[in-house]
């Protein structure tokens, strides 16, 4: 970044400006995709002059970050609200399932590996929210695992796919939190059910 651009006035975040910014930008990567973010583009669903974005976000990058950290303090918010509630591992439950933002998760992670420092971000991200959810299971569960219940074959399919999905989007970034453990316990119910002849 050249020294004026480092040095030059720049838009207050938090103002209307900036939110309906980010909301124009936000609803671009939903709808469309990362590839169609561009300033012009993010101006004309603001209903702001292009100049206005790099007003308020010196680069495109500089916007990336800033939507990323917007929807995250979402997520961070719907998971405190959900601890502190009186069923909390039904709170807990709803926030994992109906996430606003599951398309936004998808776009943040393809971004995430064209672009380093938003990768760095999104890896700080998660490694936070594991961590206070694993943390608020402790609270609730102490050091006892918790037991599984019976899966339908539906939702044993499930289950399977989604852990997949998760853990490949996990080590395309580098994160390992819980994959050994995962493993671990597949393994050891795969292994009782092949030896009772049930595979």
């Amino acid at each position: 970044m050249s020294k004026s651009a480092a040095t030059r006035r720049k838009g207050r975040a938090g103002t209307s400006v900036w939110h309906s910014i980010l909301d124009g930008a936000e609803s671009i990567l939903r709808d469309e995709g990362y590839a169609a973010l561009s300033s012009r583009n993010v101006a004309g669903k603001a209903g702001v002059k292009q100049q206005l974005i790099y007003y308020y976000f010196h680069t495109m990058d500089e916007l990336i970050v800033a939507l990323f950290h917007r929807a995250a303090d979402r997520e961070i918010q719907a998971l405190d609200q959900a601890i502190s509630s009186d069923r909390p591992l039904s709170g807990m439950w709803e926030a994992f399932t109906h996430s606003q933002d599951n398309k936004l998760v998808s776009e943040f992670t393809a971004l995430a590996n064209r672009n380093q420092y938003l990768k760095a971000e999104v890896i700080g991200f998660i490694e936070k929210m594991r961590l206070k959810q694993r943390q608020a299971l402790k609270r609730l569960l102490g050091d006892q695992p918790m037991q599984v219940v019976e899966l339908p074959l539906d939702a044993l399919v499930l289950v399977a796919a989604g852990l997949g999905l998760v853990m490949t989007r996990d080590a395309e970034l580098g994160i390992s939190r819980g994959h050994a453990e995962i493993n671990r316990a597949a393994r050891k119910l795969i292994a009782a059910k092949e030896d009772t002849g049930g595979g």
